[in-house]
C-alpha cells in the first residue's frame, strides 16, 4: 500500500479533517504549514517511503467507500503516472479533478521545480483523470478560502495553464464557477473570486511569472483585501 500525506497550510478546517482522516487511515501523516505547493509536496514525498504516495488536501472530506487500496499494475509502477480522483465541489456542485485526492510519483515530485503554475499536471505526460468521485472539497470555510478557490481555478481555466486542458470543458466548468452556487455559507466570495480570476488569466495568458502568483498566498490575500 502507497503512503499517505495529509496536505495543509492554515485551512480554517483543516483540523477538524485531518481528525477525519487519522481516524480511519492511522498510517496517514500531517505535513502542514510548508510555504509554497510545489515545496509542499516535496515536503510530503521526503516523509514518504513508497514510490507513490497519496495526497489528500486539507479542505477535503474523504467519501465513506474510498479506501487507498488502489495500486497500479507491476508492470506500471515504474511509469511517473500521476493520478487524480474526482471530487465533489460543495460550493458549485461541480465534480471533477479540483481538489480531489492525488496518487502521485514520489521520485518526479522530488525533482519538480518551483516554478511551476499548475503542480499537478505537470509532474508527467502520464496523466490519469479518474472517474470515480473519491471525496467532497470544502472550500467555503472562511470569505478568503472561498474566493481564493475560486480565483486561483479561474486564473488556470481561463489562461490555458492547464498542461493537455480540454478547451470547451475548461470553458464550460469556468461559466459554473462564475455563474452558480448552492445555498452554502461564503458562496458570494467563490463567484466574486471566480470572475476576477477568469479577467486575470485572460489578461496574463502566456506569461508565467503573473500567473505563477497564484501560488502565493501573501500576494492573493492581498488582492482579496484590495477586491473585496
Amino acid at each position: 500500500m502507497y503512503d499517505i500525506v495529509f496536505l495543509s497550510y492554515h485551512e480554517s478546517n483543516a483540523e477538524a479533517h485531518w481528525d477525519l482522516v487519522k481516524s480511519r487511515f492511522p498510517r496517514a501523516v500531517h505535513v502542514s504549514g510548508v510555504k509554497g505547493i510545489p515545496q509542499a509536496h516535496r515536503a510530503a514525498a521526503e516523509r514518504c517511503k513508497t514510490r507513490y504516495f497519496w495526497v489528500i488536501d486539507a479542505d477535503n472530506i474523504i467519501a465513506d467507500d474510498f479506501d487507498f487500496t488502489f495500486n497500479w499494475p507491476r508492470s506500471d509502477e515504474h511509469q511517473d503516472r500521476v493520478a487524480v480522483w474526482k471530487a465533489h465541489n460543495n460550493i458549485n456542485g461541480l465534480e471533477y479533478g479540483y481538489g480531489g485526492i492525488k496518487l502521485l510519483p514520489r521520485r518526479a515530485v522530488l525533482n519538480m521545480p518551483d516554478s511551476v503554475v499548475d503542480f499537478t499536471t505537470s509532474i508527467s505526460e502520464r496523466f490519469h483523470p479518474m472517474d470515480e468521485v473519491a471525496s467532497t472539497t470544502v472550500i467555503n470555510a472562511s470569505p478568503f478560502e472561498a474566493w481564493k478557490a475560486g480565483f486561483r481555478e479561474c486564473v488556470k481555466l481561463s489562461s490555458g495553464i492547464i498542461k493537455g486542458g480540454n478547451n470547451k470543458e475548461n470553458e464550460d466548468r469556468l461559466t459554473v464557477w462564475k455563474n452558480k452556487s448552492l445555498d452554502v455559507p461564503n458562496a458570494e466570495y467563490c463567484i466574486q473570486g471566480s470572475v476576477q480570476g477568469a479577467r486575470y488569466g485572460h489578461a496574463w495568458q502566456g506569461c508565467r511569472e503573473e500567473l505563477s502568483y497564484i501560488n502565493n498566498w501573501e500576494w492573493l490575500h492581498e488582492h482579496f483585501e484590495n477586491y473585496s
